[in-house]
């Protein structure tokens, strides 16, 4: 019976010192220092025998040895044998060939060695990760078809495609039908691709056998079931190494869960339970949270270390959760308004006339429908206040009108000096005193405005329903201030009104009036009280003096010149030196403008004139061709019937009209 050896208690230091001298024991013959350090010499006191070490580790008993390498990972065993010379002999020899089988029984469901693969290298092939051309480590990927591990650059060396410029590659390419049973290859993306090695081997055997069939045959009939052979066991290792991968994400997951939980049963004593109840089932997005989804256990110690960060996270989780709640239910209370709005438009009919009126988004900026519509998010929507107000929607209507036409006024009046420069450009909209007097500005023939961005004039009357004072046809959404990010009133505003903007006349400028007073004082008029609808009503034509085109005086009414006049050249050339027209030459100038007004009809349906637009909803409020007016109509309202009868032309064609309206008087 053995003796019972007696403990000995060892300190700290002592047993952190103990295998550090075990693997630094000198060898046999080798001399030491005789100075220590005296922690060094107290340490050694303490120990009993001498001291361990591997070196003689190959000298134990065989059977003792195969019983303690039986239960190392194939891995270890590698390890080991690559420490000295005596462990690799040793654990290459036949006689310790069971125990690399033993080794290898011990990782689950892994295929056995293929036959053209010893023991020791298929372990080499699956659990050493160094690349087997150059040695680089760390690589993953193995080739299970050619039995081998190649980081990228070897790769592309150790293997070719069946098109690569290379001997071996264009010999199997021709020799493919006779050749390809003999080689394996590993399928990529779009093709395959050929070890090298093989293709070089095969290659060789072809030009020592094929000239006799007897080894050739013989030759062809081996290759062919080795080939086989490693294709299959190439399937085998593939599924192998998925399903380790499927159970190692398995074990992952396991953990991520248990750190999720302790995460979330932290954060909940923390006051963030109310928050958490409000993520879904699968606590996304706080589990994708880097710190959340690692898969490592965690400790008090570690939850010190991070809670900050994810109490931090929690409150940007409930930022983001309340903007998105105020976006959906803002959304919700302006698309209801749009579609009401939409709705009321369509059954009264939109023609020319409601272009004049306010849409959309002038509604939802009106403060009756703003307060409602910003009402907090916990309540329900006023439904009956703004009911109330849609059926006042002719009263708003009046008062936007208004408001706009005073500021236009007071613009022409700035222009004509009879407000100073620096005068507000909106005067009160609750001064009504003198409503008459921007009526009349308004009506003046002079009261004319410039588009700075498509150099159009229009005339006061028209100019409230001007294309450009809603937008420039760019998404409405592109064009954020800084303030107006998601969840806020205006940024959910353009989401619904996309292309189409609130009524702005900041686009719109008073040019220089001289040459239409001049125009106006030819003609008979005062300038100063002279209104546009007298102008009409007096149909003159007035000739360009001095400047012929073809031979022939150019000849254009006032809306002409007003409208257009400032981008006709020939008319610019002349300096706007104009003259009324005789009563013969009137007559006859008439009768070429009938046949122009025919050739107007028919560009206005060319797609450069965008002057159409929907009558069944405000799709092309900013105008568009004709053949975009049909088509919209046909696609988004299903119209395939008679969709002139779902369109009409925006106000502002009259520029179009009156530019297309000069006509060229030959001379008597």
């Amino acid at each position: 019976m053995p003796r019972n050896s007696k403990k000995v208690k060892t300190s700290g230091n002592a047993a952190q010192l103990q295998p550090m001298a075990a693997m630094s024991a000198p060898a046999s013959g080798a001399t030491t220092p005789r100075t220590t350090t005296a922690a060094h010499s107290s340490a050694r006191k303490q120990l009993r025998g001498r001291t361990g070490g591997l070196r003689n580790m190959p000298n134990m008993p065989l059977d003792i040895l195969i019983e303690i390498f039986s239960y190392l990972h194939p891995l270890d065993l590698l390890d080991l044998a690559r420490t000295t010379k005596p462990f690799r002999a040793l654990l290459m020899s036949r006689s310790f060939a069971g125990v690399w089988r033993a080794s290898r029984k011990l990782i689950q469901e892994l295929p056995v060695c293929p036959g053209h693969l010893s023991e020791p290298a298929y372990a080499n092939l699956v659990f050493s990760s160094h690349c087997h051309n150059c040695l680089k480590p760390n690589v993953k990927s193995i080739i299970w078809e050619f039995m081998a591990r190649y980081c990228r650059p070897c790769k592309k060396i150790m293997t070719v495609k069946i098109t690569d410029k290379h001997t071996c590659a264009e010999f199997f390419c021709m020799q493919y039908a006779e050749l390809s049973p003999l080689v394996n290859m590993s399928p990529l993306k779009a093709s395959c691709i050929y070890h090298l090695p093989q293709l070089q081997q095969v290659k060789q055997a072809w030009e020592e056998y094929h000239d006799d069939k007897e080894k050739w045959s013989k030759y062809v009939e081996e290759q062919k079931k080795r080939a086989e052979a490693i294709q299959d066991h190439a399937y085998d290792c593939v599924e192998w190494m998925e399903s380790v991968g499927a159970d190692k994400e398995y074990r992952l997951e396991k953990v991520r869960e248990k750190r999720l939980q302790f995460i979330v049963a932290r954060l909940r004593e923390m006051g963030w339970e109310d928050e958490i109840e409000r993520l879904p089932e699968d606590l996304f997005p706080l589990s994708d949270h880097p710190q959340v989804r690692m898969a490592r256990e965690i400790s008090e110690r570690t939850w010190e270390k991070i809670r900050g960060e994810l109490a931090s996270y929690m409150r940007r989780l409930k930022e983001h959760r309340i903007t998105e709640e105020r976006s959906t239910i803002l959304h919700i209370r302006l698309h209801t308004l749009d579609a009401v709005i939409n709705k009321l438009r369509s059954e009264a009919g939109r023609s020319y006339v409601t272009e004049f009126l306010p849409k959309f988004p002038d509604y939802a900026l009106m403060p009756e429908f703003r307060t409602l519509m910003e009402a907090p998010t916990e309540d329900m929507l006023d439904m009956r206040a703004c009911a109330d107000w849609v059926v006042r929607l002719d009263e708003l209507d009046t008062r936007w009108i208004l408001e706009r036409k005073k500021r236009l006024a007071r613009m022409v009046e700035k222009a004509l000096g009879r407000v100073p420069e620096d005068a507000d450009d909106a005067p009160p909209a609750d001064d009504d005193t003198n409503d008459r007097s921007y009526e009349a500005v308004l009506k003046l023939a002079i009261a004319v405005f410039e588009c700075k961005w498509c150099a159009e004039r229009v005339h006061a009357s028209n100019a409230l329903a001007h294309r450009c004072t809603r937008g420039d046809g760019r998404l409405w959404l592109l064009d954020l201030g800084p303030r107006e990010t998601e969840g806020t009133y205006m940024y959910e505003m353009r989401r619904i009104s996309r292309a189409l903007r609130p009524w702005d006349a900041s686009c719109l400028r008073v040019p220089d009036l001289e040459p239409l007073r001049k125009v106006i004082q030819m003609c008979g008029k005062d300038p100063e009280t002279v209104t546009e609808e007298d102008m009409d009503k007096l149909e003159m034509r007035l000739a360009v003096k001095g400047q012929l085109v073809d031979g022939k005086q150019k000849v254009l009414m006032w809306d002409a010149l007003l409208c257009a006049g400032h981008l006709d050249p020939v008319v610019c050339e002349s300096d706007w030196q104009l003259e009324v027209l005789s009563e013969d030459a009137m007559r006859r100038a008439v009768e070429l403008e009938a046949a122009r007004e025919e050739k107007f009809v028919l560009d206005v349906l060319n797609p450069e004139a965008k002057y159409w637009c929907c009558r069944l909803c405000d799709g092309l409020a900013l105008g568009g061709s004709y053949i975009a007016a049909f088509t919209h109509v046909r696609d988004i309202h299903d119209k395939l019937d008679n969709e002139d009868d779902f369109v009409f032309m925006h106000p502002d064609v009259t520029f179009m009209a009156s530019k297309a309206s000069p006509v060229l008087l030959p001379l008597t």
